[in-house]
């Protein structure tokens, strides 16, 4: 009864004991994490091993299960990723048999479009206006997750901060709009070059801030070097010439892990961003 129950369930479930044993499954939980047809011929550890395998982030099922005997009465929720770019909330709940705690029960839902339609409300208020990248304190909030991210499993993580060289000679002359439409194109082209893991934000006046997760030092300066020709090669037409302009771009990063704040690898970004300006401008400078 309890099988054909499951199998009816429009949402996955996994129970497992309190050894992690899989006691039972349903279909829709295979198809979910899209398990080839052997997998319920494979030992328990090895079918938890592929469920990870199937996630963007290999360990987050492990770090469920790890605070699943940490706090073993408490219901546990998480938010899994997997490649094809959807969404899986999870509620992992214990269950009793005669009052002894036997193991948990794991609902996984398809939470993508509410996921998706939440995210879109956030960046409404979270963009600015003008250049629809995020603003300052949304960057920041996002640059917070990523970082703790980036400490958690150990991997490098990359940010530049860039100024537009002499940027109050556009408004002085071809006019605010003409400033205006230069942030809006220097934006529109960057985005264009970025990862859409990638995270770039406003950080205020004619300043941007990126943070490049998963990247390394070399990375980064490529990246900002391949942006710094890219606004070399920008061009505003207007009734009083031709607007252009260069970058003076800053680069840092955080290896492995490195237990650094985000205020002090802005610190760093902005050390090396003030470096390129007193160096010529229009070039890159890093800063460790």
């Amino acid at each position: 009864i309890l099988h054909s129950a499951c199998e009816t369930a429009v949402n996955g479930i996994l129970i497992i004991d309190n050894e992690k044993k899989i006691l039972l499954n349903n279909r829709r939980m295979e198809f979910i994490f899209d398990m080839p047809y052997e997998w319920e011929k494979m030992p328990d550890q090895a079918r938890l091993n592929r469920l990870s395998e199937a996630l963007v982030e290999p360990d987050e099922l492990e770090t469920l299960f790890v605070s699943l005997q940490a706090r073993p009465a408490a219901v546990h929720t998480a938010e899994f990723h997997l490649p094809n770019r959807r969404i899986l909330e999870c509620l992992a709940t214990p269950f009793y048999v005669e009052g002894q705690r036997e193991g948990w029960m794991l609902t996984f839902r398809d939470a993508t479009d509410s996921k998706l339609a939440e995210r879109r409300l956030v960046e409404l208020a979270a963009t600015d206006p003008l250049t629809r990248v995020y603003n300052r304190s949304a960057f920041y909030s996002l640059a917070e997750i990523e970082l703790g991210r980036s400490k958690r499993y150990k991997r490098d993580l990359a940010m530049i901060l860039f100024d537009i060289d002499h940027f109050k000679q556009i408004n002085d002359t071809f006019g605010h709009r003409a400033g205006d439409q230069m942030l809006e194109t220097l934006a529109d082209q960057c985005r264009a070059n970025l990862r859409s893991s990638d995270i770039i934000g406003r950080y205020g006046g004619e300043e941007f801030i990126i943070l490049l997760p998963e990247t390394n030092l070399e990375k980064a300066e490529q990246i900002a070097e391949r942006l710094r020709q890219v606004a070399e090669e920008i061009r505003i037409p207007n009734q009083r010439g031709e607007a252009k302009i260069t970058l003076s771009l800053g680069v840092t990063r955080l290896v492995g892990g490195a237990d650094i704040a985000l205020d002090t690898l802005v610190s760093l970004a902005d050390e090396a961003m003030y470096c390129a300006k007193q160096g010529g401008r229009n070039q890159v400078c890093r800063m460790l």
